[in-house]
């Protein structure tokens, strides 16, 4: 019996997908032929029909060669688990592994056919059908960012965000001259300026990365003068022990003796992100330790002399002894820690720029605050002052645009907010150019809470894209313009992301592999997973969004009625406990002290597992 009669073999002969309206459909891996996921169907397809199907061997077939369907799928996950995972082409050159795959009839690919026929056949192939989702795609983002590979080649990479995924599409490498700023400036005026001023193309927008503008901020606060100084005593620190693997094992020998793990000393770089702030904690994490270090013979033998040799260990056992550096670095990580936290928020893969004013408007205001309390008042004061050109409101200027402005009052969140008429202005003008005339108005009613915003129940979501989509029919200006700042990318971490796939691709081992190859590695590497990870929307059955939202909101009051339940539970079996057991509090942590029991009193039963909160709710409505 031949294999496709194995409905096993037929399902994986087709790829399943969803549309739009959450159908499901089969798609034929060979002629690309669409069709409802009927086995049957599917069947007759591959036995009649398809132009592309391939002789299928037998079962009893014994001598596998390239031209069967189980051998193509074998060359398939072979030639696969080369490019998706970063493998050299020789790793099936090696006489075990060789020997390993004819054991079962299976003749691994050449170095040659790996990099060359092989990879353009799957390059061209993954194409189609990334494509074929970007071509599907309503909201689509596009980002850009250059970045420099193993070789020191100066390439830059073009990726797709869609609302659920993030696609990498090309690498090009940027010659001498090619992107200069006159060249870009010539560019720009000659064809994107005509480009733009085409009808189907006017409602395209630039935005730019908000997690590099943090970044940029965070630049900026460690430039000021006390700042400065308290982050350059801590990178010395960190760059003595970096250079010195002798003293830095003595600082790891005692995290391992004293504390059961090793801290690492985190160098920064300005371009990786959170890097500064990491850097400074990791020296304040390994401060018992660098003090410890400073006890050592040799740290003060080195002290006492003027050798030249030993100038730097006592500079650096100078700064971990001074009691000044550790007060300022506490100070600093507090003014620090918010704005990083904020920045890995903006980190995130589906962060919109409905938050990013929201973000800086915060920033300014811990700012204002710190420059009341800490003690670097002078430097905050001068980066905070109303001049034209100063820090922070240069930065703020050069971050945010009319978009974010737009977005931030398009939040229902922030619907209460005050709106200046400078701010108003360019909110207009946002409208005017990506909406018509009618945003106008029902922004007004937005604003007020009239008319079609006046129906209380509506304003209780505070998901943008909730709220909005319920408009859909009664703003639909308003509301398509929200919805496209709700998808509207608010960073470039999908370029970040094929950034570190070109390094895990090009490494040391492969320093000679051109652009043009990385680039189909890199798109086989990172295009895989974005398809594999295709979401499955729940099926809708014909219901309406309004139908869904009362079935999610049936289900969230099931869920606090189950939680007030489990809660009434836990506070009767908290009130025994006490009654019988004497709590002590340690640093946060509830320890429990038993009371002694009597001789008299009955064995201890055996020790029960904890029940899980799951368990304590089903208990508590009787289903135990």
């Amino acid at each position: 019996m031949t294999r496709i009669q194995d409905n096993i073999w037929v399902r994986n002969a087709y790829k399943l997908f969803y549309t739009e309206d959450g159908k499901r459909r089969v798609q034929c891996r060979q002629c690309g032929e669409e069709r409802d996921p009927q086995i049957t169907r599917q069947r007759e397809h591959l036995l009649d029909k398809c132009p592309k199907r391939p002789r299928h061997p037998r079962s009893s077939q014994s001598t596998l060669n390239w031209n069967g369907a189980i051998q193509q799928e074998d060359q398939e996950l072979l030639c696969m688990a080369v490019y998706t995972g970063g493998l050299p082409f020789s790793v099936y050159e090696t006489p075990e592994l060789r020997s390993l795959l004819r054991r079962h009839n299976i003749t691994p690919p050449t170095r040659q056919a790996l990099s060359n026929e092989l990879l353009d056949k799957y390059y061209n192939q993954y194409k189609v059908d990334v494509n074929r989702q970007l071509k599907d795609t309503k909201f689509l983002n596009v980002t850009i960012d250059k970045t420099t590979d193993q070789s020191l080649k100066r390439v830059i990479s073009l990726s797709f965000n869609t609302p659920t995924r993030s696609f990498f599409y090309t690498l090009e490498e940027i010659t001498v001259g090619a992107f200069g700023t006159e060249e870009t400036a010539r560019w720009i005026h000659q064809t994107l300026k005509n480009y733009l001023a085409k009808a189907e193309y006017s409602h395209v927008f630039f935005i730019g990365c908000d997690s590099h503008g943090l970044q940029l901020l965070m630049k900026d606060l460690l430039s000021l003068g006390e700042i400065k100084e308290v982050f350059k005593n801590a990178a010395s620190v960190i760059s003595y022990f970096r250079n010195s693997p002798k003293q830095l094992a003595w600082i790891h020998h005692y995290q391992r003796r004293k504390e059961g793990k090793v801290r690492t000393l985190i160098a920064s770089a300005i371009t990786r992100w959170g890097t500064q702030f990491n850097a400074l904690r990791s020296v304040w994490r390994s401060g018992v330790a660098l003090r410890q270090w400073t006890l050592t013979p040799e740290v003060i033998k080195a002290s006492k002399s003027n050798n030249k040799e030993t100038a730097a260990m006592s500079g650096v056992a100078t700064i971990i002894n001074s009691s000044e550096f550790w007060t300022d670095l506490e100070n600093l990580l507090c003014l620090l820690e918010p704005i990083h936290r904020m920045q890995i928020e903006s980190e995130h893969q589906k962060a919109n720029i409905m938050t990013v004013m929201e973000r800086w408007l915060q920033i300014r205001s811990i700012l204002s605050e710190s420059a009341e309390e800490t003690p670097y008042k002078a430097d905050l004061q001068e980066y905070l002052a109303e001049a034209p050109y100063a820090g922070f409101k240069r930065r703020f200027g050069k971050q945010v645009t009319p978009l974010h402005w737009a977005a931030y009052y398009l939040n229902p969140r922030n619907v209460s907010a005050s709106l200046d008429e400078p701010v108003a202005d360019v909110i207009r003008e946002v409208f005017s150019t990506f909406t018509t005339e009618e945003a106008h108005d029902e922004f007004a009613l937005y604003r007020a809470k009239k008319a079609q915003f006046f129906p209380a129940d509506l304003w209780k979501t505070e998901d943008p894209l909730v709220f909005w989509a319920q408009f859909h029919d009664t703003a639909p200006s308003l509301s398509h313009l929200a919805i496209r700042l709700v998808y509207t990318t608010a960073n470039s971490v999908s370029a970040e992301r094929a950034f570190s796939a070109i390094n895990n691709t090009k490494d040391k081992r492969r320093s000679r592999l051109q652009v043009k190859k990385v680039n189909k590695l890199v798109y086989l590497y990172m295009n895989t997973r974005a398809l594999d990870s295709t979401p499955t929307p729940p099926p809708t059955n014909g219901r309406t969004s309004r139908d869904i939202k009362y079935e999610f909101t049936q289900l969230a009051e099931e869920e606090d009625e189950m939680a007030r339940n489990w809660l009434f539970h836990k506070n009767l079996q908290i009130e025994r406990l006490l009654s019988n057991e004497d709590t002590i509090v340690f640093g946060g942590e509830v320890t429990t002290k038993r009371k002694k029991k009597t001789p008299s009193a009955a064995p201890q039963a055996a020790k029960r597992p904890r029940p899980s909160a799951a368990d304590a709710m089903c208990e508590a409505d009787g289903f135990n």
